[in-house]
């Protein structure tokens, strides 16, 4: 199924992997990240992928240097569970997206059946995942609905991705 990807930011976009992927078939691509490690592998492979409309910046995900709705696809790739003000960095990608747009979650999330277990789930870096309902609430705080979830296989069994909208595109059937 191909999806219209319009302007694309991928926020952590870590070594490039998904932005390179993305990319081609975004009107615009951006990537930021705070390492410059992964920034330098990322550009290397943006360049070596002949990726001309797309850019690396040194940013936080929690100051995006972006105007408000600038983009039509905010991605943010473990972005949540990195980041030291979950809140904050959803609050950007809200104000970054345009009303009839999305913010793709691609993290450590616990689903609602597992959180009251006592099971061994961690991310990579050894944190308790995020978990689904506290996620829910958080996008609901920023104006944000879950119009798709996925259990990835592989990773981990708390290893998703999410499709929030903003409350204006349900409403007006953009969705």
């Amino acid at each position: 199924v191909d999806v219209e990807i319009g302007d694309l930011l991928n926020v952590r976009a870590g070594s490039g992997r998904l932005l390179i992927h993305l990319a081609p078939k975004a009107k615009t691509a951006a990537g930021v990240d705070r390492s410059q490690a992964m920034r330098m592998l990322a550009r290397s492979r943006v360049q070596q992928a002949g990726l001309a409309k797309c850019t690396l910046r040194n940013v936080e995900c929690n100051t995006l240097p972006f105007r408000s709705h600038s983009f039509d696809t905010v991605l943010l790739n473990e972005a949540l569970s990195r980041a030291v003000d979950r809140r904050q960095a959803l609050a950007e990608a809200s104000r970054v997206v345009r009303p009839d747009g999305r913010v793709l979650i691609l993290d450590w999330v616990q689903p609602v059946a597992l959180q009251n277990k006592t099971i061994s789930s961690s991310s990579e870096q050894g944190e308790a995942p995020l978990a689904e309902n506290h996620l829910r609430a958080l996008l609901a705080e920023q104006g944000l609905t879950i119009r798709q979830r996925s259990w990835l296989p592989g990773k981990s069994p708390n290893y998703a991705l999410f499709v929030a909208m903003p409350h204006s595109a349900l409403q007006t059937g953009a969705a």
